[in-house]
This record gives C-alpha cells, structure tokens and sequence, in this order.
C-alpha cells in the first residue's frame, strides 16, 4: 500500500495508518475460522472477526482516538465529544469460511451521532486487495496497485443488476425482478463499494442490517455521485436498518418507492 495519500480528515488518514500497518497481521488472522462466541445482536462471531475488531480498536486507542467506538462483534465502548468509530472487521464472513472471494473490512468515522455528521468512510475489498474511501464533501476513491482512481458513479444503466442482500418481500423482488437481474453476494458493503465503482447498479437490502454493515457504504456512494439511503438518521448506536444505494437517481427513486410501499408500512419505519 502507498503511504503518499493526502488525506483531508486525520481519522481518514488513521484509518489508512491502521490498514497499512495492520496488512499482513488481518491477513494470518483470515486463516482461522472457528466459532468462539456470539457478538451483541447473538450472531456467532468467529476468531478472524474478533481478533481484526480488537487489534483495529487497540491501534485506534494507541494512536490517540478518544471518541466511541462502535464494533460489530465487541459492541460498543462510549466516550463523550470525541465522535464515532464504526468497524465491521469483515462483513462476508461466511463466504470467506466457504472460499468464496466476496468480503470486506469497512471502517467509518462520525463527528457526532447524526448520520448528517458522517465524515469518512472506509472498505477494503480483502480479496482483490483494494480500498475505496470516502471524505465528505471531498469525493470517493479507489486505491488499487498504488494507483488512486477517483469514484465517479456512472448515471448510464444498460441492464440492471441489483444486490438484493436479505430481501425477502416477494412484492420487492417480484418487481425488482420485473425491471432487471438480482444478485445477492453476501456482503452489502461490498456491494455497494460495487455500485459506487460502477459494476452494479444498486443495492436493497430489507434485512437485519446493523449501522456498523453499511455507513462506511452509505458514504462511498454519495460521494462517488450515487444515491444513499439509511432507515435511520440516528447513529449513535449499532441499530437495525435498511438500506438502499443506486447509481443514479432515477433507478434510486424507484427502489425507496419500493420501500415506502411494501416495507415501510409493514415495519412502522
């Protein structure tokens, strides 16, 4: 990994730190796979999962990180006035245990608990050893054999592929189904890191979310000129969510009418 970006924030810079220096040690830690417990919301958490969270949240505590951090598998460790750190030490983790090459690390920063405060956003697609990130109001990027390549979500749609994560609505899918081809990958982050570099067209995922799966995405796709949707504006704690992501606003406009007309009512969103 280059060591030359320009970062606008310092926790977009700390992050990148952290990733670099963490390389090779995230990546022995991917070799073991066993069980060893279960996280806050009582899905079974693995040693690479644990392992990633607790050596990503050290470096943050060593290089001066204050603020809460929020964690997918350690659950949450508050502190006041210092913003937030939200980490999913590897969404997909099942297609890693399965050898299937589709899964992340994504890391995120919030200046305060209202996802209008959302500042950075990190993924790093392990397989293909590449990392997008987002600043606010500075772009999104890819980073990928030391060349930075600016994100620019193409507006053009062909044929429409959508990851519909853990869409399970038969309305939803049967009209997604109508409009273009479903795909469901196993990790939304990814996905949506996907839709922002233009290899799909959008994500709807009507599941049981966590903030920690997709603020980091939510990010990357704004800024790469996609459309973003989190069920919730609060972020000050690792809640359920939906989510939505599009290249362009009008296959966008479409998957939230969607939602507003067979999930929001059901749920009482």
């Amino acid at each position: 990994m280059t060591s030359s970006i320009k970062f606008k924030n310092e926790e977009a810079a700390l992050f990148y730190e952290i990733l670099r220096e963490s390389k090779s040690q995230i990546l022995r830690f991917l070799k073991d796979k066993k069980v060893v417990g279960t996280n806050p919301h009582g899905e079974a958490t693995r040693f690479f999962d644990k392992a990633i969270e607790s050596t990503i949240i050290s470096k943050l505590r060593k290089k001066g990180f204050e603020g809460t951090i929020i964690g997918e598998e350690l659950g949450e460790f508050r502190c006041k006035d210092r913003g937030l750190v939200y980490i999913d030490p590897l969404d997909g983790s099942l297609n890693l245990v399965r050898g299937i090459d589709f899964y992340c690390l994504s890391l995120a920063y919030a200046a305060g608990p209202n996802i209008k405060e959302l500042k950075v956003g990190f993924i790093w697609d392990i397989p293909r050893d590449t990392i997008y990130f987002a600043e606010r109001d500075h772009g999104a990027f890819k980073l990928k054999d030391k060349k930075i390549v600016r994100l620019v979500a193409p507006q053009e749609v062909d044929e429409i592929i959508i990851d519909v994560g853990f869409t399970t609505n038969e309305h939803c899918l049967r009209e997604i189904r109508s409009r273009g081809t479903l795909r469901r990958m196993g990790s939304i982050a990814l996905s949506a890191a996907f839709v922002a570099d233009g290899r799909f067209d959008g994500v709807f995922d009507m599941g049981d979310l966590k903030v920690t799966d997709a603020i980091a995405a939510y990010l990357i796709v704004k800024e790469a000129g996609g459309y973003a949707f989190l069920s919730t504006s609060d972020i000050s704690r690792n809640s359920r969510v939906k989510f939505i992501a599009a290249r362009n606003k009008a296959l966008f406009d479409w998957l939230l009418e969607l939602y507003n007309r067979h999930i929001k009512v059901l749920t009482n969103e």
